[in-house]
């Protein structure tokens, strides 16, 4: 059986938040593709990304800017990769000093 590609992508979802067994609960009762057949699907699609920050929102056209302008400074013609990741880690309610990383730790 050949499924659409928005069905394997909702059963990717489906078994990723939900759980393999979410899955076979789904599949038994409606009908869908095999979970080996969702995780190897998932596993070949979660690398794919469309490169840039357009798609994303102002915030991160704003960053493209000061980028686009770093590598103009620098005479950096080429498509450069770059990967944005948003610290999501409790802050101390004070600073302190950790010695093993040799840094002040905390806002």
């Amino acid at each position: 059986m050949k499924y659409h590609k928005t069905t394997h992508s909702f059963f990717g979802v489906l078994r990723k938040l939900g759980g393999p067994r979410t899955q076979r609960f789904m599949v038994a009762n409606l009908g869908g593709p095999s979970e080996a057949t969702t995780r190897k699907r998932w596993n070949r699609d979660k690398l794919q990304y469309m490169p840039g920050f357009k798609h994303i929102g102002p915030t991160f056209t704003a960053i493209e800017d000061v980028y686009r302008h770093q590598m103009r400074e620098l005479g950096i013609s080429y498509p450069v990769l770059c990967e944005a990741a948003e610290d999501e880690t409790n802050s101390l309610q004070e600073a302190s000093f950790n010695a093993s990383r040799d840094a002040v730790v905390g806002t």
